[in-house]
């Protein structure tokens, strides 16, 4: 068993699984070369860099590591020892520490003989690693490894990354392997954003349980409430406080409303951009990182985003479903070590942008993220960013997220009430339009309403903060709406809801056809008395 000493402890440390000997390098030379159109071309050091640089793009700023337990084929050498030591981090071996003798292995194994080496009880050293590797909090190791797939798995896929990076071969036929889910907050931040906020995370929760890690980075320290409602659900608090709240002020009263709702509002574009500084507190090789608009409805896993996963980020489409280039940053799959290495150059092109935050035709956040690490970027499957006025079926039956971008579910239940277009800006309008079938909205609703109801007070407050301005019965109306059609199995008392919504517009269409037709009878029996006067 690993132990801690006075000084350190096991959270301090990392178990390192390095593997490079020459029949790795060989099976990694036959394995990538297999002529079957699979991607195989992470089998070694990520873009051949060194290890120890590897392993410190692998190390959150923000929780910083002393030692490391290393296995590996071979003993470290004292050139890697000191490359680790050039980084504050101590390098620890069994064998070339004496951690732990081959007499004591022996005789814990209950050996008949106490003369045992590596050479001749391999699978016994193995056995020893193993177990002494899964004491340990934070695991950095080679995924296409099974010893080093087998310790992610342990882990559920969290506190654990790989230097090799990519894929987890293993992953797709042993679909263990979790991902962290990761949001940003702000208590700066409007009132309505922490309600959608808490419905997505119950979301993650009733998806996946307790299996998944949520993580937030907190901006603020005054609403103790709602940090408890976050401890309640075993939320991974992080406290932010950014260094670059000047620079992003600067930005947001340089940029035009016209371009984005978010220049309105300091909180809300504050929001926005505090994923900037998730590689100093991520403790993962990748994550994904969700807006507080979305609901999350199918499980997930490394193996669905594929072998040749992203080497810096994936997003998907934003308003048109066909339109497969990455787009929208409501949600997206981030390669940590990625953003960890390159934090710093991030920045200084932000701060560039100060005087005009417009980004290759886009802006803010979203903007910066797909100009800078464009060579990086590849698409994310639309089912992980199903937009409610999309249309195309596939979405919404293999949905793994939905995304409220744009029109929210309030917007949605205001258009059952009858709201006219004219109530939404331009924009939104354009959205509404797009709605062809109100199933596929209803059926997201559905999703939304089955999280939002579980907590009433909270539901209570979403409808206050919607309706605040026009009474009791639309809050009430809201509050209704949203309970019963949570409480069922389907959408049904949506589409009931829209029914009678397209009723009321045929009866009314029906009422003034009626008027209109009587006034016209009216009229040309008042012409035709008024000739035979």
């Amino acid at each position: 068993r690993v132990d801690s000493t006075s000084h350190t402890t096991l959270s301090d440390g990392i178990c390192l699984h390095h593997r490079n000997g020459l029949d790795w390098q060989e099976h990694c030379n036959q394995w990538e070369n297999i002529p079957d159109r699979i991607w195989r071309k992470n089998c070694m050091n990520d873009r051949k860099l060194p290890l120890h640089e590897l392993v410190r793009y692998r190390i959150p700023a923000k929780y910083p590591k002393s030692w490391i337990y290393y296995i590996g084929d071979e003993e470290p050498s004292e050139y890697l020892i000191e490359d680790f030591k050039s980084d504050g981090i101590s390098l620890i071996h069994r064998e070339k520490h004496n951690l732990l003798s081959d007499e004591d292995i022996a005789k814990a194994a209950r050996l008949k003989t106490l003369h045992i080496s590596a050479e001749t009880h391999r699978n016994l050293f193995e056995v020893v690693d193993y177990f002494t590797c899964a004491e340990i909090e934070s695991f950095i190791g080679n995924s296409v490894s099974t010893f080093s797939a087998n310790q992610i798995a342990l882990r559920n896929g969290m506190k654990s990354s790989w230097y090799n990076s990519r894929s987890i071969p293993l992953g797709e036929v042993l679909p263990v392997y979790h991902i962290p889910l990761v949001y940003t907050y702000t208590e700066e931040s409007q009132g309505l954003g922490k309600s959608l906020l808490k419905a997505s995370i119950l979301s993650v929760r009733g998806t996946f349980g307790m299996s998944a890690d949520i993580h937030i980075l907190y901006h603020g320290q005054n609403d103790w409430q709602f940090l408890m409602w976050l401890k309640k659900y075993s939320v991974i608090v992080h406290t932010h406080e950014p260094q670059w709240l000047d620079m992003i002020e600067t930005m947001r009263q340089n940029g035009n409303p016209a371009h984005s709702h978010l220049f309105l509002h300091q909180g809300n574009y504050i929001g926005t951009w505090q994923r900037i500084d998730l590689p100093l507190f991520i403790d993962a090789e990748y994550v994904l990182f969700v807006d507080s608009d979305t609901i999350i409805s199918n499980t997930f896993g490394m193996h669905d985003f594929g072998l040749d996963v992203t080497p810096g980020l994936a997003a998907s489409a934003e308003a048109d479903e066909d339109f497969k280039v990455p787009w929208n940053v409501g949600v997206v799959l981030f390669n940590v070590p990625k953003l960890r290495e390159t934090h710093g150059v991030f920045l200084d092109f932000i701060r560039s942008h100060t005087d005009s935050p417009v980004f290759n035709g886009n802006v803010s956040d979203q903007g910066a993220y797909l100009e800078f690490y464009a060579s990086v970027t590849q698409f994310l499957d639309t089912i992980f960013n199903v937009k409610p006025y999309w249309n195309n079926p596939r979405n919404f039956k293999e949905r793994k997220i939905v995304h409220f971008h744009g029109l929210k579910p309030h917007d949605f239940l205001k258009i059952l009430m009858g709201y006219p277009p004219e109530s939404w800006g331009e924009a939104l309008r354009n959205v509404i339009w797009k709605i062809k079938k109100f199933d596929n909205a209803c059926m997201v609703l559905h999703d939304f309403a089955k999280f939002i109801s579980q907590d009433k007070n909270n539901l209570g407050d979403y409808c206050e903060n919607v309706f605040e301005d026009e009474g009791g019965s639309k809050i009430d109306e809201c509050y209704t709406f949203f309970s019963e059609l949570g409480a069922e199995e389907d959408s049904g008392s949506c589409k009931i809801h829209v029914w009678r919504y397209l009723a009321a517009e045929r009866i009314k269409r029906l009422y003034w056809v009626i008027i209109l037709g009587l006034f016209g009878l009216i009229s040309f029996f008042l012409r035709k008395s008024r000739r035979r006067l």
